[in-house]
């Protein structure tokens, strides 16, 4: 070849590998869509029971596990549980000190199984990372991030050791719960769980919820909190008959984090109330006579201007904003529960 023939070549090898180094960029377990919040909830699917005991639903394949299934909690819940460790090896063993010291600063008696739940979502988003080494050209991790050893004493996880943490912990509080190994929509391979709160059947997505890249101003994100399956799905994919589904709003986080507006000077105190909680989301319903209209519904991803709901709307999120030391405030129109609110992101970096 000569030297141009060369440099062709060299020039397509270049963008070849480039290409494929942005596409393994694209695909891991962490979401590749934006920040949305929780929206679209499916009332009227039916319900089923499940046992309070650990439980892992088939699937093909694995992100880390040499077995091809996530990592098997029950023997570390069950010592838990029954007050004897004498058959855990020492890694449980491990595991189990770990998680003990979790539940004995985050959890007290006189909690409700919701508030249990959410104590636990939100002590993993802020304490443990993605194991930033899947974000790589080849897509390796740690070799304990699959599990709760990785998650809570290294402090590093990908989604099979965030969801078998999250199981783990349920199981220790007697919530019953599931665990899913399937795919996102890309059909990357992916887990998360399925937790029953007052006799309802929530998903949860951990791994989606903790931000990636973290920094100490991060609020915690809820957008894959207790959301309904048919939310789920839109992102997910799995046999859908394997699992409950889900059949009430009740202790959806939309649900505990509603707020009925009936005139806007609530609004800033509100969201001060809900950045001392470390949340970066917050959802509003307004009075007719405040004659904002929210006409139709936002996409998962998109996001609609306050400006254009009205001028004093929007003179008040600014005002809250910049009070409350934020970069930005996002809102989105969402249908609950048959009527439209809107759900307000504030946004630190």
């Amino acid at each position: 070849m000569n030297k141009r023939t060369n440099s062709k070549w060299y020039f397509i090898m270049t963008v070849c590998v480039l290409i494929c180094f942005i596409s393994t960029l694209l695909c891991s377990c962490t979401e590749n869509g934006g920040d949305a919040e929780n929206a679209g909830q499916n009332k009227n699917a039916p319900t089923e029971s499940v046992s309070v005991s650990s439980q892992t639903a088939p699937a093909d394949e694995n992100d880390g596990n040499d077995d091809g299934g996530l990592y098997d909690t029950k023997p570390v819940s069950d010592a838990y549980l029954s007050g004897d460790s004498s058959g855990l090896d020492d890694f449980q063993l491990a595991v189990l000190e770990a998680a003990k010291e979790v539940i004995s600063t985050e959890i007290t008696p006189e909690m409700t199984d919701y508030e249990k739940e959410l104590a636990i979502h939100d002590h993993m988003i802020l304490n443990i990372s993605y194991d930033d080494k899947m974000l790589g050209f080849f897509e390796t991790h740690d070799e304990n991030s699959v599990n709760p050893y990785g998650a809570l004493i290294n402090g590093k996880a990908i989604c099979s050791g965030y969801t078998s943490t999250f199981q783990m912990f349920m199981d220790m509080l007697e919530i019953p719960c599931m665990s899913v190994q399937a795919a996102d929509i890309s059909g990357e391979e992916h887990a998360w769980n399925i937790v029953q709160i007052g006799g309802g059947w929530y998903y949860v997505d951990v791994t989606w919820d903790d931000p990636i890249p973290e920094s100490d101003n991060t609020l915690i994100r809820h957008k894959y909190f207790n959301v309904s399956d048919s939310y789920m799905s839109v992102k997910h994919e799995w046999e859908g008959e394997d699992y409950p589904r889900s059949s009430t709003l009740l202790d959806s986080y939309i649900a505990h984090n509603l707020h009925k507006i009936s005139e806007l000077g609530e609004i800033p105190q509100i969201m001060s109330e809900q950045l001392d909680r470390q949340s970066e989301n917050v959802y509003f319903e307004f009075d007719d006579s405040l004659g904002i209209v929210l006409d139709e519904e936002d996409g998962i991803d998109s996001y609609h201007a306050a400006k254009d709901l009205g001028e004093d709307l929007d003179e008040v999120l600014s005002s809250a904003a910049k009070e409350n030391g934020l970069d930005k405030v996002r809102c989105q129109r969402i249908e609950y529960g048959g009527r439209m609110i809107l759900a307000v992101y504030m946004i630190k970096n």
